[in-house]
């Protein structure tokens, strides 16, 4: 307007002497305020949320996949919030009635949300999983079929790497269930066939002093919480009984105290001679057969 005004195409002072210009110049400072602030209070907010993300020169650690999710949804929410706020102002300043807007937003979001079901789902259960601390990154989970590792934790869905190296993504939405092996302790109740003519008080000091062995390994011993748990038959079939001894271990240790506890019982039912059952078949000749001829001296059998 000063151009045109300078050129003598337009009065830029008659202009702003009068109520039009004087409401035109009042709009645009409402106008550049409501931005200025709007810039400003989005600044902050992400900047604070952006430092709450980050760890800092003073050494703090960075947030857990629970805060850092969290964290980037609330600021989404809050750019979303603030930038239709800051719109509906704007238009409503320069005169536009934002009310036929508002109702057809309303009207759009309705058939949105119809659309887009599933989307809203995965959102919300992923907030509330979240919320509950269910999971984080790191934590050996099953979901499912799948058993992995977390590797990411979006506002949709789940990244999980299974030990084969395959990578799923899994919708929150798809988990009704899953079992996580970081939260609290583990487990090990471990399980061992005898065969069924041994005799059991043999077989059954031949695990006590496997325990035992393995519990005078330090290392081991550091992972166990509290006394093995002895539960002595557990089980009995036509060619076999079942000896039970159970742990209680730090989390993700139980297949380190599983494996080692494998290798000594059978280091001592070898020492002691404890068979484990074998599978015994007796074949019938048909009727009206002759007998079966012996094999030949040397003759290997099955």
């Amino acid at each position: 307007m000063l151009l045109l005004s300078a050129w003598g195409l337009f009065d830029f002072w008659n202009w702003l002497q009068n109520g039009a210009g004087q409401k035109t110049v009042d709009i645009l400072i409402r106008i550049a305020l409501i931005l200025f602030f709007s810039a400003v209070g989005w600044t902050v907010l992400a900047s604070l949320i952006e430092n709450r993300l980050a760890s800092d020169i003073h050494g703090r650690p960075l947030p857990s996949a629970r805060t850092r999710t969290l964290l980037t949804l609330f600021r989404n929410a809050l750019a979303v919030i603030i930038s239709t706020i800051t719109i509906m102002i704007v238009l409503s300043e320069i005169g536009v009635n934002i009310a036929p807007l508002l109702a057809g937003a309303g009207a759009l979001g309705l058939a949105i949300s119809f659309g887009s079901q599933t989307l809203v789902k995965d959102i919300i259960t992923g907030v509330f999983i979240q919320f509950e601390n269910g999971m984080n990154t790191g934590d050996l989970v099953t979901i499912g079929p799948l058993t992995g590792t977390v590797e990411r934790m979006s506002i949709r869905s789940v990244g999980v790497r299974q030990d084969t190296g395959a990578y799923h993504i899994i919708p929150w939405s798809s988990i009704t269930t899953f079992a996580n092996f970081v939260r609290g302790i583990g487990s090990v109740v471990a399980n061992y066939d005898v065969d069924r003519h041994e005799d059991a008080d043999k077989a059954n000091q031949a695990l006590k002093d496997a325990v035992a062995e393995l519990m005078e390994n330090e290392e081991i011993r550091g992972l166990v919480i509290g006394e093995p748990n002895f539960a002595g038959i557990v089980g009995l079939s036509n060619t076999a009984f079942t000896l039970r001894v159970s742990f209680t271990t730090l989390p993700l240790k139980q297949w380190t105290v599983r494996f080692a506890l494998d290798s000594q019982v059978k280091k001592h039912f070898d020492l002691a001679g404890v068979r484990a059952p074998v599978q015994t078949y007796q074949v019938l000749p048909a009727p009206g057969a002759a007998p079966a001829e012996p094999l030949p001296p040397g003759e290997p059998t099955l």
